[in-house]
């Protein structure tokens, strides 16, 4: 038995972006479960529509157009999830090439450069940095563990002056992969991580490979990898400079016709936080 997928959006219908993603894990014989706040068009047949709130209420306001606010609180919402164990999470860029058959519920993957990435998760119900991560997430004003002394003692006379934040205010990417490589690494679970090219065979630099005509797809996809993380760079930049739709002779192209998605009928349409 696959474990089930979760993912979670908001702020727009799916797009033949993320409808090839979610096609490529049900191809692989996974069933996924999509968590949405609000309404949401454009999702596949067969996956297991829940509303996030239900699980996860929003510790703070979010808005469609706050990408920053929806993103953390993506991060803690995939925290509850994988405390009810039995499913990985897997963002919708996360595109399935090989079923996630994995021997454990560590589940994750490293990025070449020290960092272990967010984009597909899986722990253990029990496991210390899943526990760690929602203590932290859920504290109040929290403060960033791995700062120095000097930091610390700034957010004390902070909170003694009566200032209050949250999550959604501290800098971009401390809820997700620089708070998951923290607690990995400090419980001792970092060394659970695929090597790159599992689930990270490209990064920032060689994205261009997904929207240029004629893919190297033995650079794309290669020997052992189980997905390839499209990002949402990708998407913005089809989205901006392509109409919505993915360039002619492209991996997205190909993408789409090996799942049997059309483009035109879903078009990545420009949102506000691309422009």
């Amino acid at each position: 038995m696959l474990p089930t997928i979760a993912s979670f959006w908001t702020g727009s219908a799916l797009s033949f972006f993320e409808q090839v993603v979610i096609r490529s894990f049900q191809e692989a014989g996974h069933d996924v479960r999509l968590y949405v706040h609000g309404t949401v068009e454009g999702v596949p047949e067969g996956v297991d529509l829940r509303e996030a709130v239900a699980l996860c209420p929003p510790p703070f306001p979010i808005a469609d157009g706050d990408r920053t606010r929806v993103a953390v609180y993506s991060d803690l919402l995939r925290l509850h999830i994988l405390r009810e164990g039995g499913v990985l999470w897997a963002d919708l860029d996360a595109y399935c090439r090989r079923p996630f058959a994995f021997d454990g519920a560590h589940v994750f993957g490293a990025n070449g450069r020290g960092r272990i990435l967010t984009g597909v998760m899986g722990l253990p119900p029990e496991s210390p940095t899943l526990a760690a991560l929602l203590g932290f997430l859920e504290s109040e004003c929290p403060v960033i563990p791995w700062r120095g002394a000097s930091y610390r003692a700034d957010a004390e006379a902070r909170r003694a002056r009566g200032e209050r934040w949250s999550i959604a205010d501290l800098p971009w990417g401390v809820t997700g992969p620089k708070g998951f490589t923290f607690f990995l690494k400090r419980n001792g679970e970092d060394t659970y991580a695929q090597e790159k090219h599992v689930f990270y065979p490209i990064m920032r630099e060689a994205l261009p490979l997904l929207w240029r005509p004629k893919p190297d797809l033995a650079r794309i996809e290669p020997e052992g990898c189980r997905s390839v993380h499209l990002f949402g760079f990708t998407r913005k930049q089809v989205a901006l400079h392509y109409g919505g739709l993915p360039p002619a002779g492209s991996y997205l192209e190909l993408l789409c016709t090996r799942h049997g998605i059309d483009p035109g009928a879903a078009p990545a349409r420009a949102l506000p936080w691309m422009l």
